[in-house]
């Protein structure tokens, strides 16, 4: 079903600003459709959904309709390194993804570029506390930042250890930095 949605979006058979199928139903449909793939763990067709993501994830196809938090759990619980430029892509997403509070008044967030931080982070067996996320009960899905400060160290984090290490065989990778947040 998919891939008929894909072909028919990429042989131009719908014109996105004037197609309501685009406009509202198809993106959320492909976002379902992609998340309940990758909850099944069917890694078999990991570039079909690589190949939705990008369609849905390109500066003129961006639409507050797509959840991509959303799209960037369910290519971490894909767990495929394919999904490396993607994600590093959403990284720069500062769209609340969501929201959660951490006791004492406290509230952790959760923004898209996170959701792909924490993706990233599953994909290559890497320890959210490390790169000082807050989480909670759900350990993948509530873990966020309390500040802007710490987001921002741990996206460098991430990236600097990606870029010495996500070509090497994962049993020749280094161990992250724990993230030393300068806030009190």
């Amino acid at each position: 079903l998919m891939r008929g949605w894909m072909a028919a979006l990429e042989g131009g058979e719908l014109a996105p600003e004037e197609s309501v199928v685009y406009g509202a139903v198809l993106p959320y449909m492909m976002v379902r459709g992609t998340r309940i793939v990758a909850d099944a763990g069917d890694r078999e067709n990991t570039a079909e959904l690589l190949k939705i993501v990008e369609f849905l994830t390109r500066p003129e196809r961006r639409s507050h309709l797509v959840e991509y938090g959303v799209l960037a759990h369910a290519l971490g619980r894909l767990g495929d390194e394919r999904a490396t430029p993607l994600l590093i892509e959403l990284l720069a997403d500062r769209g609340v993804h969501r929201a959660f509070p951490q006791g004492q008044g406290k509230l952790a967030v959760q923004t898209v570029g996170d959701a792909a931080l924490i993706a990233l982070l599953r994909i290559y067996d890497l320890k959210p506390a490390t790169f000082g996320l807050i989480c909670g009960s759900e350990p993948w899905l509530q873990c966020g930042f309390d500040t802007p400060a710490a987001r921002e160290l741990a996206h460098r984090t991430l990236l600097e250890w990606l870029k010495q290490n996500a070509d090497k065989p994962a049993d020749q990778r280094g161990a992250p930095q724990p993230v030393q947040s300068t806030e009190p």
